[in-house]
């Protein structure tokens, strides 16, 4: 097995940094979003001095791997670019970039798109749609947590605020509450974070505390209602937010989704998405099955001027009835396109993956597979071997 499996994990990760992107900038009006494959960490600015072109940033920045993305598998959790269990990569396209986290078992994806609340008059603020689906063979419960390490309310009081209430205590929001969207802000600019926003997906929860606390715990931190923003004796009115998508069962090719939007201040707060919810979150009844990898469709666009629509509560925006699930791509799927060399490589790192992690072996079959693969990708990407395969 050493004879095909160490040369060929070489030539696929040197095909991968051929045609995969790297850390990048997409810009919208007044939005730049950062992602880091590196890292797994996303950055947020505002453009707030357009002669000078000068850029603030909406989270905080000094250290950008404070705020992040973490997901419960099983009784294990793993925070998004710090685990090699995940392997990190960005997809899509500079109107709608993903940030791609895969594992043998389970799929993470953030489909970001650009967007205007109601009052600007230009592009400022995102959409990011979190998807979680599981890839394995077998049941598994997962759940994730997005954390946000906020910043301007720090200096000031009231921290936050949403559309009904002011927050200057730890405060726990779920879905029993009508709150639409939440606000934190000072002289020098703001932050506008979604909670319940109809025709989105709707987080479980979401927990205003102090950061250090909230990074710290290893899943959810204790609540303690009233409790102020400090976590003596180094960490005092560090304030951030914690969305969660509380821990469920996914069968085989099962999917969440978690919806959360960002953007600078507008007392309108969100609207709704212009897009049909049918439309952005699953294909049309009786067409072929979407890759589950792909980014959403076209830029979701708040409608300027647009009334906040009365906010239903529920588990899950209705759908268009379930597709079939996705079929993997075979070991030895002809190469044509970029698109299937990369679910060709997806489908063969899996098999490695389970191979180090769970002792799977490779069937001949498999091992014959590769070497075909490595003779195609090789005529389409030339030799990095040299002599050595």
């Amino acid at each position: 097995m050493k004879r095909v499996i160490f040369p060929f994990l070489l030539f696929l990760y040197s095909v991968i940094a051929v045609i995969a992107l790297n850390a990048a900038d997409f810009v919208d009006g007044n939005i730049k979003l950062t992602l880091n494959d590196r890292t797994g960490r996303f950055s947020l600015f505002y453009l707030s001095d357009a002669e000078r072109g000068k850029y603030q940033s909406l989270l905080w920045s000094r250290d950008a791997k404070t705020s992040y993305l973490a997901v419960q598998l099983g009784t294990r959790v793993y925070k998004l670019g710090d685990t090699n269990y995940f392997r990190t990569s960005i997809r899509g396209s500079q109107s709608n970039p993903s940030l791609v986290f895969e594992s043998p078992r389970l799929s993470v994806v953030m489909d970001f798109s650009f967007i205007k609340t109601p009052n600007a008059t230009a592009t400022n603020g995102i959409r990011i749609d979190i998807r979680m689906q599981n890839w394995g063979e077998s049941d598994i419960n997962a759940g994730m947590k997005l954390v946000l390490d906020t910043y301007f309310g720090e200096k000031k009081s009231p921290q936050f605020q949403t559309n009904l209430r002011y927050i200057d205590s730890e405060t726990i929001i779920n879905r029993t509450v009508s709150d639409q969207w939440w606000l934190t802000k000072d002289k020098n600019g703001s932050l506008m974070g979604s909670i319940f926003v109809d025709g989105t997906y709707y987080p479980d929860t979401l927990h205003f505390g102090n950061w250090k606390r909230l990074a710290d715990a290893r899943w959810k931190a204790t609540y303690v209602a009233g409790r102020n923003f400090n976590a003596l004796p180094f960490s005092i009115k560090d304030d951030a937010v914690a969305y969660f998508m509380e821990t469920t069962t996914l069968v085989r090719w099962d999917q969440r989704t978690m919806t959360v939007m960002l953007a600078t201040e507008d007392q309108a707060g969100f609207a709704a998405p212009t897009i049909p919810i049918a439309n952005i979150y699953g294909p049309d009844p009786g067409t072929a099955p979407a890759d589950p990898l792909a980014p959403m469709p076209s830029t979701i666009t708040a409608v300027p001027g647009a009334a906040m629509p009365n906010i239903i509560i529920q588990n899950a925006p209705p759908a268009a009835p379930a597709p079939a699930p996705p079929q993997k791509p075979s070991a030895i799927l002809p190469i044509g396109s970029l698109r299937v060399d990369l679910l060709t490589l997806r489908e063969l790192i899996y098999k490695i993956d389970e191979y180090v992690y769970f002792g799977t072996g490779l069937t001949e079959e498999e091992l014959r597979g590769m070497e075909m693969l490595i003779a195609r990708l090789r005529s389409r990407y030339g030799s990095v071997f040299g002599g050595y395969y």
